[in-house]
């Protein structure tokens, strides 16, 4: 029930921003993202991009400020779980950003990647594109996710939409389709097309639709 609840919460955040021009505009970092819900659609590196005002040797409170707000007994040990020293009594020993951020990334990304809340979305879109082939064309993308052609078009040659080509043309498996619009990269996207954001209030009906199922 609590885990509900919390997903829930998730959705709604993630359908405020879809309603605003820039994330700042819902009170959260323009990095903002609730990676733990997105799964492993990302490089480490794509995921360091939110901690980026942090320096690179942390002191303790941006340790646990990094890691949630977590406790002082909490940071020690996974300071000792990830062999960084902890020092001494009245000597602080700086812990690496690189380390935490690694850390984090296999917590949220990797050992998340098939989470309840994921799941639910990529039932959600399979759901909605149902009616289209498995495989389809860069015209058929721009219907469905409705940006401008040269955005699926520069997303298809940077490899964010997977797809291979047939007489020069992209061909798109469907399931490619649907892992890049669960990933966190389009989600984060701050200009959101109309069709994203009927998406994305479509899906905030389904999902507690969902919860609620389940809880009976």
């Amino acid at each position: 029930m609590k885990d509900h609840a919390h997903l829930s919460a998730v959705a709604s955040t993630m359908l405020r921003i879809a309603h605003s021009r820039q994330a700042g505009q819902c009170g959260l970092s323009s990095h903002f993202v609730p990676w733990r819900e997105w799964g492993i659609n990302m490089t480490v590196e794509e995921f360091a991009k939110q901690y980026v005002n942090y320096p690179d040797q942390l002191n303790i409170r941006q340790m646990r400020e990094m890691c949630g707000g977590i406790c002082n007994k909490t940071s020690y040990n996974l300071r000792r779980k990830l062999d960084i020293p902890t020092g001494s009594v009245g000597r602080t020993v700086p812990v690496p950003k690189d380390a935490i951020i690694q850390h984090l990334y296999n917590q949220h990304c990797v050992e998340n990647c098939n989470g309840p809340y994921i799941q639910v979305m990529r039932n959600f879109y399979a759901d909605l594109y149902r009616d289209y082939p498995d495989v389809m064309t860069s015209f058929e993308i721009q219907q469905l996710v409705g940006y401008v052609r040269s955005a699926i078009l520069r997303w298809l040659k940077d490899g964010k939409i997977k797809s291979f080509k047939c007489a020069e043309h992209y061909k798109i498996p469907k399931a490619y389709l649907i892992d890049f619009v669960v990933s966190p990269y389009y989600q984060q996207i701050g200009l959101k097309s109309k069709k994203h954001r009927l998406d994305m209030e479509r899906f905030e009906v389904y999902y507690k639709t969902e919860v609620e199922s389940n809880e009976w």
